[in-house]
Protein backbone atom coordinates (compact mmCIF):
# COMPACT_ATOMS: atom_id res chain seq x y z
CA UNK A 1 0.00 0.00 0.00
CA UNK A 2 1.12 3.69 0.14
CA UNK A 3 3.27 5.05 2.71
CA UNK A 4 1.55 7.15 5.08
CA UNK A 5 4.52 8.67 7.09
CA UNK A 6 8.16 8.79 6.97
CA UNK A 7 11.37 9.06 9.05
CA UNK A 8 15.14 9.59 8.21
CA UNK A 9 18.00 9.21 9.59
CA UNK A 10 22.37 10.06 8.79
CA UNK A 11 23.91 6.71 7.90
CA UNK A 12 26.87 6.23 10.40
CA UNK A 13 28.20 2.49 9.24
CA UNK A 14 26.53 2.02 12.38
CA UNK A 15 23.83 2.23 14.52
CA UNK A 16 21.48 4.96 13.68
CA UNK A 17 18.70 7.13 15.50
CA UNK A 18 16.08 8.81 12.92
CA UNK A 19 14.03 12.17 13.24
CA UNK A 20 10.28 11.78 14.11
CA UNK A 21 8.18 10.63 11.36
CA UNK A 22 6.29 13.10 9.48
CA UNK A 23 3.42 13.39 9.01
CA UNK A 24 2.02 11.99 12.73
CA UNK A 25 0.57 9.47 13.04
CA UNK A 26 -3.40 8.54 14.16
CA UNK A 27 -4.18 5.45 16.38
CA UNK A 28 -3.65 2.56 14.32
CA UNK A 29 -1.64 -0.12 13.58
CA UNK A 30 1.58 0.43 11.13
CA UNK A 31 4.47 -1.47 9.29
CA UNK A 32 7.85 0.60 9.08
CA UNK A 33 10.40 -0.62 7.03
CA UNK A 34 13.83 1.00 7.00
CA UNK A 35 15.87 1.01 3.50
CA UNK A 36 19.38 2.36 2.23
CA UNK A 37 20.81 3.17 -0.59
CA UNK A 38 24.36 1.75 -1.19
CA UNK A 39 26.72 4.16 -1.63
CA UNK A 40 28.94 2.04 -4.46
CA UNK A 41 25.99 1.83 -6.79
CA UNK A 42 24.51 -1.91 -5.40
CA UNK A 43 20.78 -2.30 -4.76
CA UNK A 44 19.51 -0.53 -1.40
CA UNK A 45 19.80 -2.44 1.40
CA UNK A 46 16.05 -3.15 3.26
CA UNK A 47 15.32 -4.25 6.96
CA UNK A 48 12.39 -6.65 7.98
CA UNK A 49 8.95 -5.23 8.83
CA UNK A 50 8.36 -4.22 12.07
CA UNK A 51 4.51 -3.79 13.55
CA UNK A 52 3.73 -1.46 15.86
CA UNK A 53 0.33 0.31 17.44
CA UNK A 54 0.04 3.98 17.83
CA UNK A 55 -2.90 4.85 20.44
CA UNK A 56 -3.78 8.25 21.37
CA UNK A 57 -6.84 7.74 23.18
CA UNK A 58 -8.44 7.28 26.61
CA UNK A 59 -8.72 4.09 28.45
CA UNK A 60 -12.87 2.43 27.82
CA UNK A 61 -13.90 2.61 31.17
CA UNK A 62 -17.11 1.31 32.18
CA UNK A 63 -19.30 0.73 35.67
CA UNK A 64 -21.82 -1.47 36.37
CA UNK A 65 -24.79 -0.07 38.05
CA UNK A 66 -24.51 -1.30 41.94
CA UNK A 67 -27.77 -2.57 43.93
CA UNK A 68 -29.91 -0.08 44.99
CA UNK A 69 -31.82 0.58 47.28
CA UNK A 70 -29.03 -1.69 49.69
CA UNK A 71 -28.01 -1.28 52.84
CA UNK A 72 -24.07 -2.03 52.04
CA UNK A 73 -22.47 1.13 53.44
CA UNK A 74 -19.12 -0.36 51.78
CA UNK A 75 -20.13 -1.52 48.96
CA UNK A 76 -17.83 -2.94 46.03
CA UNK A 77 -18.26 -2.12 42.12
CA UNK A 78 -17.66 -3.90 38.81
CA UNK A 79 -16.86 -2.77 35.19
CA UNK A 80 -14.81 -2.93 32.92
CA UNK A 81 -11.89 -1.08 31.25
CA UNK A 82 -8.92 -1.56 28.33
CA UNK A 83 -5.81 -0.74 29.90
CA UNK A 84 -3.90 -2.81 32.85
CA UNK A 85 -3.75 0.76 35.05
CA UNK A 86 -5.67 0.65 38.86
CA UNK A 87 -9.43 1.40 38.13
CA UNK A 88 -10.51 4.10 41.09
CA UNK A 89 -14.29 4.21 41.85
CA UNK A 90 -15.29 7.50 43.00
CA UNK A 91 -18.27 8.45 45.24
CA UNK A 92 -20.19 11.76 45.66
CA UNK A 93 -22.80 12.41 47.44
CA UNK A 94 -26.24 13.19 46.12
CA UNK A 95 -27.34 12.71 42.59
CA UNK A 96 -24.47 14.01 40.45
CA UNK A 97 -20.95 13.45 40.62
CA UNK A 98 -19.85 17.03 41.98
CA UNK A 99 -18.08 18.01 44.67
CA UNK A 100 -14.97 16.16 46.82
CA UNK A 101 -15.56 12.25 46.69
CA UNK A 102 -16.87 10.94 50.06
CA UNK A 103 -15.51 7.32 49.52
CA UNK A 104 -13.55 5.52 47.17
CA UNK A 105 -12.98 2.17 45.90
CA UNK A 106 -10.06 0.72 43.67
CA UNK A 107 -9.71 -2.21 41.82
CA UNK A 108 -6.58 -4.08 39.43
CA UNK A 109 -6.88 -3.15 35.61
CA UNK A 110 -6.95 -6.01 33.93
CA UNK A 111 -7.83 -4.96 30.10
CA UNK A 112 -11.24 -6.36 30.22
CA UNK A 113 -13.27 -7.03 33.36
CA UNK A 114 -12.50 -5.56 36.78
CA UNK A 115 -14.08 -5.91 40.75
CA UNK A 116 -13.33 -3.43 43.47
CA UNK A 117 -12.78 -3.71 47.20
CA UNK A 118 -15.46 -2.45 49.32
CA UNK A 119 -15.60 1.35 49.58
CA UNK A 120 -14.11 3.42 52.69
CA UNK A 121 -14.88 5.05 54.29
CA UNK A 122 -18.22 3.83 55.04
CA UNK A 123 -21.31 5.38 53.61
CA UNK A 124 -24.16 6.34 55.56
CA UNK A 125 -28.13 6.25 54.26
CA UNK A 126 -28.42 8.77 51.22
CA UNK A 127 -27.95 9.23 47.87
CA UNK A 128 -24.68 8.35 45.96
CA UNK A 129 -23.14 8.69 42.62
CA UNK A 130 -20.19 6.99 41.21
CA UNK A 131 -17.54 7.11 38.88
CA UNK A 132 -14.36 5.51 37.55
CA UNK A 133 -11.86 6.20 36.10
CA UNK A 134 -8.04 5.16 34.76
CA UNK A 135 -5.04 6.82 33.84
CA UNK A 136 -3.23 5.53 30.72
CA UNK A 137 -0.42 3.70 30.44
CA UNK A 138 1.13 5.55 28.00
CA UNK A 139 -0.03 9.10 29.34
CA UNK A 140 -3.26 9.92 27.61
CA UNK A 141 -5.57 11.92 29.11
CA UNK A 142 -7.45 8.97 31.43
CA UNK A 143 -10.42 7.15 30.78
CA UNK A 144 -13.69 8.22 32.69
CA UNK A 145 -17.19 6.27 33.00
CA UNK A 146 -19.91 7.41 33.18
CA UNK A 147 -21.67 8.26 36.35
CA UNK A 148 -23.86 5.61 38.32
CA UNK A 149 -26.83 6.48 40.97
CA UNK A 150 -27.47 4.23 44.02
CA UNK A 151 -29.10 4.60 47.33
CA UNK A 152 -27.64 2.94 50.75
CA UNK A 153 -30.32 2.77 53.35
CA UNK A 154 -29.63 1.36 56.65
CA UNK A 155 -32.89 2.39 58.41
CA UNK A 156 -36.26 0.81 59.62
CA UNK A 157 -38.80 1.46 57.77
CA UNK A 158 -41.23 4.52 58.65
CA UNK A 159 -44.59 3.02 59.70
CA UNK A 160 -47.66 5.23 61.33
CA UNK A 161 -50.90 3.18 62.63
CA UNK A 162 -54.18 5.46 62.57
CA UNK A 163 -55.90 5.69 65.73
CA UNK A 164 -58.91 3.42 65.89
CA UNK A 165 -62.23 4.73 67.40
CA UNK A 166 -61.60 4.90 70.82
CA UNK A 167 -64.89 2.68 71.79
CA UNK A 168 -66.55 0.29 69.18
CA UNK A 169 -68.41 -2.59 69.26
CA UNK A 170 -66.64 -3.89 66.63
CA UNK A 171 -64.43 -7.13 67.57
CA UNK A 172 -63.03 -8.01 64.37
CA UNK A 173 -61.63 -4.14 63.80
CA UNK A 174 -59.60 -3.35 60.63
CA UNK A 175 -56.84 -1.02 60.97
CA UNK A 176 -55.41 1.76 58.19
CA UNK A 177 -51.79 3.80 58.47
CA UNK A 178 -48.92 4.28 56.31
CA UNK A 179 -45.36 2.46 55.73
CA UNK A 180 -42.61 3.65 53.76
CA UNK A 181 -40.99 -0.20 52.34
CA UNK A 182 -43.25 -2.97 50.49
CA UNK A 183 -42.98 -5.74 52.57
CA UNK A 184 -46.69 -7.01 54.59
CA UNK A 185 -47.66 -4.81 57.61
CA UNK A 186 -48.84 -6.52 60.58
CA UNK A 187 -50.85 -5.02 63.18
CA UNK A 188 -50.34 -6.74 66.84
CA UNK A 189 -53.05 -6.16 69.50
CA UNK A 190 -52.61 -6.90 73.01
CA UNK A 191 -54.70 -7.01 76.19
CA UNK A 192 -54.66 -3.90 78.06
CA UNK A 193 -53.06 -0.54 78.19
CA UNK A 194 -49.21 -1.43 77.21
CA UNK A 195 -48.34 -3.70 74.23
CA UNK A 196 -46.36 -5.56 76.35
CA UNK A 197 -46.69 -9.47 76.94
CA UNK A 198 -48.11 -11.57 73.53
CA UNK A 199 -50.62 -10.30 71.17
CA UNK A 200 -53.81 -11.69 71.65
CA UNK A 201 -55.15 -10.89 68.02
CA UNK A 202 -53.64 -9.75 64.39
CA UNK A 203 -54.34 -8.03 61.38
CA UNK A 204 -52.55 -8.46 57.91
CA UNK A 205 -52.26 -5.60 55.46
CA UNK A 206 -50.13 -5.31 51.94
CA UNK A 207 -49.16 -1.44 51.45
CA UNK A 208 -50.05 0.17 48.11
CA UNK A 209 -48.53 3.52 47.58
CA UNK A 210 -47.80 4.29 50.98
CA UNK A 211 -50.89 3.64 52.68
CA UNK A 212 -51.94 0.17 53.92
CA UNK A 213 -55.51 -1.40 54.92
CA UNK A 214 -55.39 -4.18 57.04
CA UNK A 215 -58.11 -7.08 57.07
CA UNK A 216 -60.23 -7.93 60.12
CA UNK A 217 -58.24 -9.04 63.46
CA UNK A 218 -58.75 -12.29 63.96
CA UNK A 219 -59.11 -13.88 66.59
CA UNK A 220 -62.07 -11.94 67.53
CA UNK A 221 -61.70 -9.92 70.37
CA UNK A 222 -63.74 -10.16 73.74
CA UNK A 223 -64.88 -6.60 75.28
CA UNK A 224 -61.76 -4.80 77.16
CA UNK A 225 -59.16 -2.53 76.16
CA UNK A 226 -56.65 -3.42 73.93
CA UNK A 227 -53.01 -2.23 72.06
CA UNK A 228 -52.12 -1.99 68.86
CA UNK A 229 -48.75 -1.65 67.42
CA UNK A 230 -48.19 -1.79 63.55
CA UNK A 231 -44.81 -3.44 62.30
CA UNK A 232 -42.99 -4.13 58.73
CA UNK A 233 -40.31 -6.37 57.93
CA UNK A 234 -37.28 -4.36 55.98
CA UNK A 235 -36.86 -5.95 52.40
CA UNK A 236 -33.71 -4.98 53.00
CA UNK A 237 -32.59 -6.50 55.91
CA UNK A 238 -32.61 -3.38 57.91
CA UNK A 239 -34.59 -3.28 61.49
CA UNK A 240 -38.18 -3.58 61.43
CA UNK A 241 -40.59 -0.61 61.53
CA UNK A 242 -42.27 -0.39 63.99
CA UNK A 243 -45.68 2.26 64.60
CA UNK A 244 -46.64 4.07 68.13
CA UNK A 245 -49.17 1.99 70.06
CA UNK A 246 -52.66 2.68 69.78
CA UNK A 247 -54.90 1.99 72.68
CA UNK A 248 -58.64 1.53 72.11
CA UNK A 249 -61.56 -0.42 73.71
CA UNK A 250 -64.16 -3.50 72.01
CA UNK A 251 -67.44 -3.60 74.30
Amino acid sequence: GAVVSTATATGTGGAWTSGHASPSLTSGQYTAVASQPSSLGNPAGVSGPVTFTVETASPTVALNQPESPSNNTMPSFTGSASDTTTVTVDIYAGSTAKGSPVSTATAIGTSVNWVSDDASPALPSGQYTAVASQPSSLGNPAGVSGPVTFTVETAAPTVTLNAPAARSNDTTPAFTGKASDSTPVTVNIYAGATATGSPVSKAAATRTGGEWTSGPASPALTSGQYTAVATQESKLGNPAGVSAPMTFTAE
